[in-house]
């Protein structure tokens, strides 16, 4: 059976303090709390520069063995 996953675009969103994030959560810490919801998250950023190698490798830190990052890219 195909898998489906269901994740958003990001999670640097200030808006989703209170609703995702705990009020008090610092901003170091918000993908770790979006993988706890989601396992998947698009990286925006990437579209406009390749990501540096400490950032991807923060991010496989925070995040369970079995989350899926999808890398945006432009050209």
């Amino acid at each position: 059976m195909k898998q489906v996953r269901i994740g958003c675009s990001g999670w640097m969103y200030d808006d989703w303090r209170g609703r995702l994030y705990p009020e008090r959560t610092a901003k170091r810490r918000w993908l770790e709390v979006y993988a706890s919801a989601f396992d998947t998250v698009e990286v925006n950023s990437t579209f406009y520069r390749l990501a540096r190698r400490d950032a991807v490798a923060g991010w496989v830190e925070q995040t369970p063995p079995e989350f899926l990052f999808s890398v945006k890219a432009g050209w």
